[in-house]
């Protein structure tokens, strides 16, 4: 079995928004030079800290939303809403990477073509890997 196809199965059912009139808003904090999703209840159900971690271009995203914060708060879902951006899934990887590559067009207006590559925890967030994730920072935070 595929690893994403596994992590599919371990994923289902799981919903990790912190759910604010309806709104997907999760955390992403900075530590040690490193940018993580703030999951808890991921930790909690038994996953490791590494699998939160960004990387592969979704830090370069992460540190441009931040502004030099360490701490983001950025709104994600798969339907469109006010002030978005989109990510729009350009291929998925097989084991033993697992997750997906995404491309960024556009980031506050301008062309950027940033591609990115989003590790399986999207599996926890949204299910699946969708088609198109739509995203939109919400604050930034200092000396956390």
């Amino acid at each position: 079995m595929k690893k994403m196809e596994q992590n599919q199965a371990l994923f289902a059912g799981t919903t990790a928004a912190n759910t604010i009139s309806d709104l997907r808003t999760y955390a992403f904090i900075k530590e040690h030079g490193r940018w993580y999703i703030d999951l808890p209840e991921y930790l909690e159900s038994g996953g490791k800290k590494e699998d939160l971690d960004m990387e592969g271009g979704a830090d370069d995203l992460l540190h441009f939303l931040a502004r030099g914060k360490n701490k983001v708060v950025v709104r994600l879902d798969t339907e469109p809403f006010p002030g978005c951006e989109s990510l729009t899934l350009i291929a998925h990887c097989d084991t033993p990477r697992g997750g997906a590559y995404y491309l960024m067009a556009n980031c506050r207006g301008k062309a950027v073509n940033k591609k990115m590559w989003l590790r399986d925890i999207s599996l926890f967030v949204f299910g699946d890997m969708p088609e198109i994730i739509f995203v939109k920072n919400i604050k930034q935070y200092t000396n956390l």
